[in-house]
């Protein structure tokens, strides 16, 4: 029988995250929103704080706050943020696989760890991995929080509180997780007939650094969460996580009903089901949340880690001697893997798709000066590659717009230099223009609006922000020239360019125009050779 050698399987498990992340960047872009939190990042790494631009009052629209400090040590090191990422990502998917390896004996490894290891590097937690966020780097946590629970070992489960609040620092949703967790580990420390007051002490410890933690943010920001958690809970929808959740289970229905029915049969259901609770709290709670920038479901993806460490786990109680189980298992694993390759090919050809916004920003970046006011709606690509002073109208990097939502006044004492909104379906432009961009006017726009909402009324922050701009524009319409420009085939985007602020609008359009010709059209890493 063919064996499989740990240590140079994981080692093969970090090459090939690694390898699609350097892909990536080499010929392509990380996504939108992951660039925000690589702002403040660099900007923490240069001494300017946590801020979301040089010389910003403190904020933090970086909600994964251990995430960012790691990926700005290792910026202090050398090391460029994404290609950070890309090596703590791959870390991550390295230790979930060592996981899910641990519950096999050697003689079935080969035969059950690599069809799981498959579905791991081609699920959702690669997909959000490779645009640059954490989802790798944190499931790891998710998948050793199982371990710990579904081993139930006397000396290990002691570290539960310590691996709990480390998820905590990494996202705030880890907190869920960690609390729950937390609360499992005690019962299971009771139920051993261990010492209870030695778990208790590791729980203080853990709830200490916490508690130190949310003291010195609010003294530092002045806020006890970050921006986005503030914008994220102002859904009028009685369940706005619900869509997203519908939309996560059509991609991984095979994967899910593999793990329950492992679960319904299983005569280790007991731990199984204990080990599984953080999780799943988390996904219960996240259907009451709005689920905005969901990319790759990175917010289910602890829930795809679960579903293959419970089916491992499963796995590797039963007698494998049954061929019809094992002839089983290979098809269904062949039936995920193929579905989660199609839905990962998809992904990346978006990351490597020549969309102008990937290149707008190198292109004005010698146009923008440290002091040009610039209010947008897109925070990541544009703000990173640009300087000048953004404030962000959705409200995920700007206190103000945070707590109390976009208004006209604050567009008033900004008076921005430049102003970018993703016009967010409010609006339908496409017969005003037929080339990637053309001039128009705040009454061509007004009049086609598909629904007149006063902004003051609209609990979603995103569709706000342009009926604020466009009430603004139409106050100070002779003040600005105005773009719609052409993004994934329909007019998104709008620009408006002060016709006496810093920028000089013939330099916007130039620097448009190459923004759609492919000789300007360069990856993440080339323009970082040029900054």
């Amino acid at each position: 029988m063919l064996t499989l050698k740990g240590s140079p399987f994981l080692i093969l498990a970090f090459l090939a995250s690694f390898g699609v992340s350097y892909y990536i960047l080499s010929y392509g872009h990380i996504h939108e929103d992951a660039y925000i939190l690589f702002i403040y990042a660099e900007n923490l790494a240069n001494g300017h704080g946590i801020s979301y631009y040089q010389g910003g009052s403190n904020a933090e629209g970086a909600t994964d706050f251990l995430w960012m400090i790691l990926l700005s040590l290792f910026n202090m090191l050398g090391f460029d943020t994404a290609i950070a990422a890309g090596i703590l990502n791959s870390l991550g998917i390295a230790v979930t696989t060592a996981v899910l390896m641990s519950f096999f004996t050697k003689e079935y490894r080969f035969l059950f760890v690599v069809p799981l290891s498959l579905v791991l590097w081609t699920s959702d937690v690669t997909a959000a991995s490779i645009a640059g966020f954490s989802t790798g780097f944190y499931t790891s946590l998710v998948a050793i929080i199982f371990w710990i629970i579904a081993n139930n070992n006397k000396q290990t489960i002691y570290f539960l509180p310590l691996v709990s609040i480390v998820m905590g620092l990494i996202r705030p949703d880890g907190v869920i997780i960690g609390v729950v967790a937390t609360i499992v580990g005690l019962f299971l420390v009771r139920e051993n007939g261990q010492k209870i007051e030695r778990y208790l002490k590791f729980v203080v410890l853990a709830a200490a650094i916490g508690i130190s933690y949310f003291i010195w943010r609010y003294s530092y920001f002045g806020l006890l969460l970050p921006l986005p958690l503030y914008v994220k809970n102002t859904s009028s929808a009685l369940l706005p996580g619900l869509a997203s959740h519908k939309d996560w289970f059509g991609q991984n229905y095979i994967l899910i009903f593999s793990a329950l029915s492992l679960l319904a049969f299983s005569k280790y259901r007991k731990i199984l089901l204990l080990a599984s609770i953080p999780v799943l709290t988390l996904f219960f709670i996240l259907t009451f949340v709005t689920l905005s920038q969901n990319i790759s479901h990175r917010f289910q993806a602890p829930v795809v880690v679960l579903c293959i460490l419970i089916i491992s786990f499963q796995l590797s109680k039963l007698r494998l001697e049954n061929k019809h189980l094992v002839a089983s298992f290979l098809l269904v694993s062949a039936l995920v893997v193929y579905d989660n390759v199609m839905a990962l090919k998809l992904d990346i050809q978006d990351l490597l798709a020549k969309v102008y916004i990937n290149y707008l920003p190198n292109n004005l970046k010698d146009d923008v000066k440290s002091e040009t006011v610039i209010t947008l709606s897109e925070a990541g690509r544009f703000a990173y590659w640009v300087g000048g002073k953004k404030i962000d109208l959705v409200g995920l990097n700007t206190p103000e717009a945070a707590l109390d939502g976009a208004s006209v006044d604050l567009m008033e004492r900004a008076s921005p230099d430049v102003i970018f909104i993703h016009t967010a379906g409010t609006v339908i432009l496409e017969d005003l223009c037929d080339s990637n961009f053309c001039f128009t006017s705040i009454d061509d726009i007004k009049e086609r609006v598909i629904y007149e909402n006063d902004w003051r009324e609209v609990s979603d922050r995103v569709v706000r922000v342009p009926y604020v701009v466009f009430e603004y524009l139409d106050k100070y319409e002779h003040d600005y020239d105005i773009l719609m420009v052409s993004y994934y085939g329909k007019y998104r985007h709008i620009y408006a360019i002060k016709k006496q602020g810093d920028i000089d609008v013939d330099s916007f359009v130039s620097a448009l125009e190459k923004s759609f010709i492919d000789e300007y059209h360069l990856p993440y890493l080339s323009i970082k050779k040029t900054h």
